[in-house]
């Protein structure tokens, strides 16, 4: 049985691009699928939960140690120390890679912080106690290392993994023909392109159709606007289950609403409720806006699904992610109003890149009162847009 094997890699960011696309990009060539979650925010709570589950769903835990302990948790550990915790209490089989203490390395990806030294040294104490450890001194050797440790794995601790089924669009078929058609000219540019929630059981595996979404957006006055969502998604391949689950700011909490759902084409708005919680996160979106779990006999093909939500202008931001591979995948923005002063502006990311609220506008698409984008055949988990409102003066 030809099995495929689903590897969480966690490290620090900033100080392991090179390192970390090397390594996704060994672990592709080899047909298995390298799973990333630093592109996200983990201190927002929602982002954590995914963290979590991808973890669970993970066959084999790779840490990647450098000489930088990360960002900070509210735990007083850094976000990867998290993780590796998580991952050992969940007895995901860990193997772990520390820089060697004689490697060069340039003094920027060093960490300075005294208190953040002493955390780092601590955490690598601990994990070369518990659990066989290799060390490395560059990319390169760092690749040959994780190659060699996960055979090793593959053949004397095999996991569950993934099979291939007698469906068409299987993972393992779409992974391998995006690799074929991309290795080697951008292999290097891969870095986190498998990030997802992929359910560990081969019948609960996600593989997206289609995505059509519009959305409209109308000025109620001059500082306020009313949401309207649209949303159409196919699925090859999709669990028996739905639900609702995003953040938002109180405004847009409070007056959400679910318009129409349908799932395999029968009417389950009456089934649907909705629940809105605060969280303890500082910023503005605290709220989480979350439904039911509906639960279907058979897996869902197809999902129509509506809503609308008002909000301050100020307020509005959307940022999404596919979850799975996507054949075909679109969104139309439009802005509906009297006024000559405002404008969309969307934007758009790929599954290679870290896009956050602050810095999206780097990533611009264009602007207008209407918005059309259309992704590639074939766009792999992470990839994405953000939409928001701006004066045309600031354009």
């Amino acid at each position: 049985m030809n099995k495929k094997f689903q590897i969480f890699i966690s490290s620090t960011y900033e100080d392991l691009k090179e390192e970390r696309a090397k390594v996704v990009a060994t672990i592709l060539k080899a047909y298995h699928f390298p799973i990333g979650m630093e592109m996200f925010s983990a201190d927002n709570v929602e982002q954590w939960e995914q963290i979590k589950r991808t973890i669970d769903s993970s066959d084999y835990y790779v840490l990647i140690i450098k000489k930088r302990y990360g960002s900070m948790t509210k735990e007083g550990i850094s976000y990867t120390e998290k993780e590796y915790n998580y991952a050992k209490e969940r007895k995901i089989p860990t193997l772990a890679f520390i820089i060697d203490k004689d490697a060069f390395i340039q003094s920027k990806d060093v960490e300075d912080d005294p208190e953040k030294i002493k955390l780092l040294s601590k955490f690598i104490e601990q994990v070369k106690n518990e659990n066989p450890c290799d060390f490395w001194n560059n990319a390169d050797e760092l690749c040959t290392l994780v190659n060699q440790a996960l055979q090793k794995q593959f053949d004397t601790n095999e996991q569950i993994g993934w099979v291939r089924s007698d469906t068409k669009y299987t993972l393992s078929n779409i992974v391998n023909e995006y690799v074929n058609s991309q290795v080697p000219s951008c292999c290097y540019g891969l870095a986190d392109v498998m990030t997802a929630r992929l359910d560990k059981m081969l019948h609960f595996k996600n593989i997206i159709k289609k995505i059509k979404r519009i959305i409209n957006v109308i000025f109620l006055d001059d500082k306020s606007i009313k949401v309207s969502i649209t949303n159409l998604e196919e699925y090859y391949c999709h669990p028996n289950k739905f639900e609702i689950l995003f953040n938002a700011c109180k405004q847009q909490a409070e007056s959400f609403e679910v318009t129409n759902l349908k799932l395999n084409d029968t009417d389950y708005l009456n089934d649907v409720k909705i629940n809105c919680d605060c969280t303890k996160n500082s910023d503005a979106f605290n709220y989480q806006v979350r439904s039911n779990e509906i639960i279907l006999e058979n897996p869902i093909h197809k999902i129509e699904y509506s809503n609308s939500y008002c909000s301050n202008l100020n307020d509005f931001f959307i940022s999404y992610r596919i979850h799975s591979p996507c054949y075909e995948f679109n969104v139309t923005v439009t802005l509906n109003y009297g006024h000559d002063d405002y404008s969309i502006l969307c934007s758009t990311f790929s599954s290679t890149e870290r896009v956050e609220q602050k810095n999206y506008s780097d990533y611009e698409l264009h602007a207008g009162n209407t918005c059309d984008i259309n992704f590639p055949t074939w766009s792999l988990p992470g990839t994405g847009y953000v939409v928001s409102i701006k004066k045309n003066e600031e354009l």
